[in-house]
């Protein structure tokens, strides 16, 4: 948490982090091959982030497991949370030499897709266990990383994001699901 507050601090005092530019480049060179897998992500991070909460929420009710469906709440909380955060950095979008090849409008800072993603796919990665067969929960958390690294990179490749931007998401998502997994135990508690 205090990393995301470092980062946060660090976002709004600065458009560019060191090694930006150079961690970009080998993203933004990957051209038109990646165009198809980007949009999927840029594209359709919404609908997809909507199917997969309702599905998450389906089978928490059919286990009856409220402990569950609190985690998956405090996702959802946190992503409308971490969004004021994005408004109090306010950093810009990369300009310049960068090649936009989708449109974004401000703030940057944490990319609101590397996010979603983050959150969505993360709850998944954490409750696969409660969730899914057993044989499924290995297949489902390789994939989730899988959607959150090229989720991150979609966001660069379309050069709306710095590297830095989608960093901040990972670890600004990864500590809003830590704090819900904190909270967990003592909301099954009470439910």
């Amino acid at each position: 948490m205090l990393l995301s507050v470092a980062l946060g601090i660090t976002g709004a005092r600065t458009t560019t982090f060191p090694g930006d530019r150079w961690t970009a480049a080998p993203v933004l060179a990957l051209g038109d091959p990646f165009a198809p897998i980007a949009a999927a992500f840029n594209d359709h991070m919404t609908a997809l982030a909507v199917a997969l909460a309702a599905v998450a929420i389906a089978l928490a009710i059919r286990r009856h497991r409220s402990d569950l469906l609190f985690v998956i709440a405090f996702a959802a909380l946190a992503r409308r949370l971490l969004q004021i955060g994005r408004s109090i950095v306010d950093r810009p979008r990369p300009a310049g030499d960068f090649v936009a090849r989708a449109t974004g409008s401000p703030p940057a800072f944490p990319s609101g897709h590397a996010l979603t993603a983050v959150l969505v796919f993360g709850t998944w990665f954490l409750l696969a266990p409660e969730l899914l067969p057993g044989r499924w929960v290995a297949p489902v958390r390789v994939a989730c990383v899988a959607a959150i690294a090229l989720t991150a990179l979609s966001r660069m490749w379309a050069g709306v994001h710095w590297p830095s931007d989608t960093y901040a998401a990972v670890v600004w998502g990864a500590a809003a699901l830590a704090l819900a997994v904190a909270l967990r135990p003592a909301f099954g508690r009470r439910a």
